[in-house]
């Protein structure tokens, strides 16, 4: 659905700059049009990559009908795929099991005990600990931004690559769809769009930022990494 120009927030120029690189990106590698969408939500570019829209300055390449239409335009459930160049390197790794069982208590007791996501709990345990990690696609960089708690199906989605490799893909697929709203297509298109993103950032070393755990004053073992 189009947008009049009265319903479209003031743009800024640097913003409108940043999408156009993003879209150049997406052709040049020949990257399917949901991931230029994607990256913008990613970016906080939601806004000017819809002005460019309305204005028709991107063309067809971002439409974005395949996309479940809400009149909330955040997804409730999302894909968090790991680099393959970054794993193993996480929270858990770099604190003691002490300072990662008061981690988990904090992120529950906030949460109360439910799913961040869904609201849910699991049948065998209430909820999981979910590191959430913003991605610097130019210097490399991946910053810790926050923990949640989540119910194990919720958890599963987020680590889809994990629930491919143990058979239960389908599962969590559904799970995705069911929580989002979706159709199957919908899912489908989703997921390819995310292990696009993923393959890409697995080309690079990533470099590890977990200084907000510092609120919690809690021992890092290391600074970060490259």
């Amino acid at each position: 659905m189009s947008l009049s120009e009265d319903n479209l927030p003031e743009v800024s120029m640097s913003a409108r700059e940043q999408v156009l690189q993003l879209e150049a990106t997406r052709d040049k590698k020949g990257y399917k049009p949901g991931w230029l969408y994607y990256k913008c939500k990613e970016a906080g570019l939601l806004a000017a990559h819809r002005q460019l829209q309305s204005e028709n300055i991107l063309g067809d390449v971002v439409q974005t009908a395949h996309l479940p239409q809400s009149s909330n335009p955040e997804l409730r459930l999302t894909i968090e795929l790991v680099p393959e160049t970054c794993w193993f390197s996480n929270v858990r790794s770099e604190v003691s099991d002490e300072d990662w069982n008061k981690l988990k208590k904090i992120t529950f007791q906030k949460a109360s005990y439910r799913c961040e996501v869904c609201g849910g709990k699991g049948s065998q345990w209430p909820v999981e600990c979910h590191e959430i990690w913003h991605y610097d696609d130019h210097q490399h960089i991946q910053t810790l931004v926050s923990l949640v708690a989540l119910c194990p199906a919720c958890h599963e989605v987020k680590h889809m690559g994990l629930a491919n490799i143990r058979g239960r893909a389908h599962i969590a697929k559904e799970h995705l769809a069911k929580v989002n709203g979706w159709t199957h297509e919908q899912t489908r298109e989703y997921v390819s769009t995310q292990f696009e993103v993923w393959r890409q950032r697995s080309n690079y070393n990533w470099k590890l930022d977990i200084s907000w755990l510092k609120q919690f004053d809690v021992q890092v073992i290391g600074e970060g990494r490259d």
